[in-house]
């Protein structure tokens, strides 16, 4: 009812368990001049003063009070008794970029740092306490040693002449015929540098058997002396001089030919030299 009608009187039953309108709590309407009585029940009713659509509508706004209330109970029940609403809220995070700079994802090539580099205040070769004495063939490593401690620089070897001896990178020097060279190696601007000097000793003299002794000195093909040499007199021989005379010389163990010339294993010409110290020319053929 939006307003009170001035026909009637407003009433409710209290016949409660025996009258369904009074169990409703129903407001019930009885025309003016009428009996006051539940229309149900018959039972006596107690006047509703005032506009019972108001005490209506306070019912309905308590009944959804008490469940507005109820859901802030439960709700504070459930926070811990927080009243401050909270907010969920998204953190949006930005990539994470590498302190590097690459993207995130991106496969990261680390370089390492070249070494520094110390400069060198000296270079000094340790087999130069003497020269190389090298044969034909032979090998020999050099070493160096930077000061001061820690110094490294590229170096470069070379020789200044490789018909008698090269030099390696890694400073291997290898003896390739007699003489002289100097192997030399420097830092890379040249600024420092040291030096050996190498020999490389004539090869043997081949030595060759005689009937008199032996002979050391060049050969030809066939291994018969072929050049000028040493002859050696070990046991005494009688020499044929092969000139018109039918000379023989006596050979003495002990005696030597110096420059002794053979040609295909003949002996040609030289100087004998005794033991007592005489000396005497040689010629064969003559």
């Amino acid at each position: 009812m939006a307003k009170k009608n001035p026909n009637v009187k407003y009433g409710r039953c209290n016949n409660i368990e025996n009258c369904s309108k009074a169990n409703a709590k129903e407001i019930i309407e009885i025309p003016l001049g009428e009996d006051f009585v539940c229309p149900e029940c018959g039972g006596a009713l107690s006047e509703v003063v005032g506009d019972p659509g108001t005490k209506s509508k306070m019912v309905i706004i308590g009944v959804a009070a008490v469940v507005v209330l109820g859901g802030i109970g439960l709700y504070l029940g459930l926070s811990g008794g927080d009243t401050t609403a909270k907010l969920v809220e998204t953190e949006q995070t930005d990539p994470v970029t590498p302190s590097d700079g690459s993207a995130e994802g991106e496969e990261v090539v680390k370089q390492e740092a070249e070494p520094s580099v110390v400069a060198v205040e000296a270079i000094v070769i340790k087999e130069t306490e003497k020269d190389l004495q090298l044969a034909a063939g032979d090998e020999a490593q050099l070493t160096v040693e930077l000061s001061p401690e820690g110094a490294n620089d590229k170096l470069s070897w070379a020789s200044s002449d490789d018909a008698v001896a090269t030099v390696s990178e890694s400073g291997l020097v290898t003896a390739v015929k007699a003489g002289k060279a100097t192997v030399k190696v420097s830092t890379s601007e040249g600024a420092k540098s040291a030096s050996v000097d190498v020999t490389v000793k004539k090869d043997a003299p081949a030595r060759i058997n005689l009937p008199y002794g032996y002979f050391e000195g060049p050969t030809n093909g066939s291994g018969k002396p072929n050049g000028i040499g040493i002859a050696y007199v070990t046991k005494g021989y009688s020499l044929d001089l092969k000139n018109r005379d039918k000379e023989t010389l006596d050979l003495k163990s002990g005696d030597k030919i110096m420059n002794a010339k053979f040609k295909d294993g003949n002996l040609q010409q030289g100087e004998l030299q005794r033991k007592d110290g005489t000396r005497k020319t040689i010629q064969i053929g003559g």
